[in-house]
């Protein structure tokens, strides 16, 4: 893997919170600060849920976890029949007692740039009851799968498909897995959720283009559909928002000296609310979608205007890539009350020089923190980071940094954004454990298994580290 391009993979096909990946192989960390030791029988349970194939008997399991110990908890060990060897993409129910997610062996790939594009297919879908650890078994057909997403009361699931015969968005119903009804769709989508009141979905997403890497794909574009009938309600193409990926030279010579345009614009849902904000990897921009306006809008990320600044301006127009690359890749967070959007990214440029050879330079964007609704820019902030999050209590904000030998985060109290800002050599993750209470997991990966620490979500201190299995996938809320 080329360790440049990291981040715009992160950008481009980070389905699950929980994913983690290797670039190279990563030294272990050490911790910053041990918490004291706690007896094993006032200790609060954190157990969590791990998926990955299981050499010995063949099959892909299901595996909880004690998060501040490794050891293996109450829930136990669950093989999934049917399975195949790589996890695609998983969902929980809003609850939490509902768990899905897709199995396949044999990448799914479809033609790109005089090659293939892959992704990891298809071949069963696994509903399993969190409580009971009862399992259906779903067959969908051999393809690719995008994101999965339950209706809000967790009746329903909708995935999008796509098979040799073309692209299909479905529902489930979640109890029994029998397919409620399909339509054809036009895209594997970025983004899938529902509408706050669980009446439609929306998809956010562009088709592939008549020749996909040569020439760009068609426009980014959101579709809203009846989350019962799947009929569209509206769909709007998001003018001006660049994205995708294609040559722009040597497009005819070696894969190791092509140059080409790679533009990831950040999609997120505002929490609490029917509004998708696009973040523009090419301009400081934000599109905002109002889902039920219908309405979309584009604005300038820039500091407030005073009065007179108004006054003057009025009236005036304000998969691991080969070779190198002109673009950007931008992520980005809410805060959970929608009022903030937490910005990160980097910019890659290349030339080819006059003797053949390329060169490239990478250019962090920063952080920044704006307004939504506005497009204020609260703060900006040097910083590395290719990657986002905040702890789900939205207190810390995590910033995923790596280069070629290492990968880290970055953590700042919301409150405090320009104090200290302690480095932990781990990539943090946030989420849910099984007991409902938020987790926050550091993983380093070493020469072999995954090295894991539960880390503290008051203090962020690092507890005591254990090791997870190869090609293991955390499964968090």
């Amino acid at each position: 893997m080329n360790c440049r391009r990291l981040p715009l993979v992160f950008s481009l096909v980070l389905l699950g919170a929980g994913a983690i990946s290797a670039c190279g192989r990563l030294p272990a960390a050490e911790a910053v600060m041990a918490p004291p030791e706690v007896a094993a029988e006032t200790r609060p349970v954190t157990s969590i849920l791990t998926g990955g194939w299981d050499r010995q008997d063949k099959v892909f399991v299901v595996q909880a976890y004690d998060a501040a110990t490794g050891e293996a908890a109450a829930w136990g060990s669950l093989p999934l029949e049917g399975s195949g060897r790589e996890m695609g993409s998983y969902a929980y129910s809003p609850d939490g007692s509902v768990l899905a997610l897709t199995t396949g062996t044999t990448p799914f790939c479809t033609p790109s740039s005089g090659g293939s594009a892959c992704w990891p297919s298809t071949k069963a879908i696994h509903l399993i009851d969190v409580q009971t650890r009862a399992v259906i078994l779903v067959y969908p057909g051999y393809g690719r799968a995008g994101p999965m997403v339950f209706s809000p009361d967790g009746d329903d699931i909708a995935l999008v498909h796509e098979s040799r015969k073309g692209i299909e968005l479905r529902l489930y119903d979640s109890a029994s897995g029998g397919l409620l009804r399909s339509t054809s769709f036009p895209f594997v989508p970025s983004y899938a959720g529902y509408t706050v009141d669980g009446g439609d979905l929306v998809l956010v997403g562009a088709d592939d283009g008549s020749n996909p890497g040569f020439a760009p794909p068609g426009p980014l574009t959101v579709i809203v559909m009846d989350g019962e009938s799947l009929e569209t309600r509206w769909q709007q193409a998001l003018d001006g928002v660049i994205h995708g990926a294609w040559c722009l030279e040597a497009c005819d010579g070696s894969h190791g000296f092509t140059v080409s345009a790679v533009w990831s614009p950040a999609i997120v849902r505002i929490p609490g609310t029917d509004r998708v904000v696009v973040v523009h990897a090419d301009a400081d921009k934000l599109t905002s979608v109002d889902i039920a306006e219908q309405r979309v809008a584009t604005m300038d990320i820039a500091a407030p205007r005073s009065w007179l600044d108004r006054l003057m301006a009025f009236g005036t127009v304000p998969a691991e890539a080969k070779g190198g690359m002109d673009g950007a890749a931008r992520d980005a967070a809410a805060s959970p009350d929608g009022s903030r959007l937490y910005i990160v990214g980097w910019a890659y440029h290349t030339r080819l020089k006059d003797d053949g050879s390329m060169e490239n330079r990478d250019e962090p964007l920063g952080l920044q923190v704006v307004d939504p609704l506005t497009g204020s820019r609260i703060a900006s902030i040097d910083s590395n980071a290719a990657r986002v999050s905040l702890t789900k209590d939205g207190a810390w904000l995590l910033l995923t940094v790596w280069n070629d030998v290492k990968m880290w985060t970055d953590v700042l109290p919301v409150s405090e954004l320009d104090g200290d800002r302690p480095v932990e050599a781990w990539d943090l993750v946030a989420g849910t454990n099984l007991e409902g209470a938020p987790v926050v997991l550091g993983m380093s990966a070493v020469e072999g298994p995954i090295r894991v620490a539960n880390i503290d979500p008051a203090t962020l201190s690092v507890g005591q580290r254990w090791l997870l299995g190869e090609s293991v996938t955390l499964l968090l809320r």
